[in-house]
């Protein structure tokens, strides 16, 4: 591949589990949602406000209870028709189905009657088209920074034929073995431009030091970024071609205490936090996670991360009523670096509380299914901010909310917390009332927060306009290839 041409080749570590409409929830499948869809909105980063991108102009009324959005009306679909207000009213509509399984459905919480009709209570919803350019939105509560929810791209419009698209790129072919996709460019829309790559390849390699061979033989632009070789970072950081950066996504253990009777007990919670080392994990993979307490430090702040107490974590451990099994199963979906931290994390329990967590490598399908059914002890997760604000990672843990099917976790100091930060228009006041809704949540630690987790990757320094935005994705449409020569055939 001596001239890259207009072909962008990028790698995927992993394919994406579902991309069918409203099924979309592992970054992969963002990947490909954010350049094949239109976003209402564009991301920040933090804290700027989002900006405008398919909505033109947004107007709140009421005291931020009622929104409504003006449209583009150039935005088309890839057959040439018009994208409409209709077109979102029917995205938000198959959200909240509950035969869709929409693991991002809670996103449309806020909005009069979308959790009702989520949890199968049926109903009317407060989101309707007002003509064919313009939506009208209906909250349930004031949100200030309602913007930012409606960036995620679970968000995007959903034409009456799935097989349109209204972005940048179309799903041109998948290649065979699945080994990934050819996305084509879609003449016309907004987002491209004429020096816009016309191919983008997404292709799966077998591991990532594959992905670095590809990539130094000129193969690819741009290595997977989230699964860097971690043993690699601290002999290549003065690389030119290296861009690191933290994004908006989060490490952390949950417990299953429907599965495991004793980890109901917060105590027997609090036992297995008390002997992890965060940092000392985070040095395994030298720099690719960084040690993580506070969900809400993603968004600045700082904040102590406690070290590790074995003593404690004996003493919390013989308070039990209810003793810990001697064995757990500790899940991680199969990429790099997760088997490497899940290996030192159970080094750590079994060292301080005789418990022997046990890896279990999973396949990200079987690991996402096992999270939907139940099925695991302890589970090594990841998870991305749906949208860049410090109310996005602790949305799914209200009452009610997208995680309180798999947690025993309800609490209404802590609902009322992130009521109150949802209507604060100031970015700092708002993180500090997340930061207090925060505190509610580690006070019982429904879930374990370890890390945050980098972006790392290699990109071609012949191309031009290269960024990766707060969650994770990259705009492809953005980017510039300059012609080379010398690379591989």
């Amino acid at each position: 591949m001596a001239d890259y041409g207009s072909q962008l080749a990028v790698e995927l570590d992993v394919l994406p589990h579902d991309l069918r409409p409203g099924r979309v929830h592992d970054l992969p499948g963002e990947q490909i949602a954010s350049v094949t869809g239109e976003r209402l909105f564009e991301p920040g980063p933090w804290p700027s406000s989002a900006r405008g991108a398919l909505a033109v102009r947004a107007r709140a009324s009421e005291g931020n209870r009622r929104w409504s959005l003006a449209l583009d009306p150039d935005a088309t679909w890839s057959d040439g028709s018009a994208v409409t207000a209709g077109d979102l009213v029917r995205a938000v509509e198959n959200l909240v189905e509950p035969s869709t399984y929409a693991p991002l459905a809670w996103l449309t919480d806020p909005i009069a009657g979308c959790r009702d009709r989520r949890l199968g209570k049926g109903g009317p919803i407060g989101c309707a088209a007002a003509g064919r350019y313009r939506l009208e939105l209906s909250l349930m509560r004031p949100v200030a920074n309602l913007a930012a929810r409606l960036s995620a791209t679970a968000f995007g419009p959903l034409a009456a034929d799935a097989s349109l698209t209204c972005g940048p790129y179309r799903i041109a072919e998948r290649l065979p073995g699945a080994r990934g996709f050819v996305l084509s460019a879609n003449p016309g829309a907004r987002a491209l431009r004429a020096d816009s790559p016309q191919r983008v390849v997404l292709l799966r390699t077998n591991d990532p030091e594959q992905g670095i061979e590809l990539y130094e033989r000129g193969l690819l632009h741009v290595t997977a970024n989230t699964s860097f070789p971690h043993e690699r970072l601290p002999h290549e950081r003065g690389r030119p071609d290296l861009h690191a950066a933290r994004i908006s996504l989060a490490a952390y253990l949950l417990p299953n205490p429907r599965r495991v009777g004793a980890l109901a007990d917060p105590r027997a919670r609090r036992a297995i936090s008390l002997a992890l080392d965060r940092g000392r994990a985070a040095d395994a993979v030298h720099g690719a996670i960084a040690p993580l307490w506070r969900f809400t430090e993603l968004w600045g702040g700082g904040g102590e991360v406690p070290g590790r107490n074995c003593d404690s974590a004996r003493a919390a451990a013989r308070a039990l009523p209810r003793a810990l099994p001697g064995r757990l199963r500790l899940g991680y979906a199969d990429f790099a670096p997760n088997g490497t931290v899940a290996t030192a994390l159970a080094a750590q329990v079994r060292d301080a509380l005789e418990l022997e967590l046990i890896p279990t490598p999973l396949s990200y399908e079987g690991h996402r299914e096992a999270l939907r059914r139940g099925d695991f002890d302890l589970m090594y997760c990841l998870s991305p901010a749906p949208f860049d604000d410090p109310t996005s990672m602790l949305a799914p843990f209200e009452s009610g909310g997208g995680m309180s099917g798999a947690l025993d976790f309800a609490d209404r100091r802590f609902d009322a917390l992130l009521a109150d930060a949802d209507q604060l228009s100031d970015p700092a006041e708002r993180r500090r009332s997340c930061e207090r809704a925060n505190d509610v949540l580690l006070a019982s630690l429904p879930v374990i927060p370890l890390a945050a987790v980098h972006s790392v990757c290699l990109r071609q320094p012949s191309l031009r306009g290269f960024s990766v935005r707060p969650d994770g994705t990259i705009p492809f449409a953005r980017l510039r290839l300059a012609r080379r020569s010398g690379a591989s055939e």
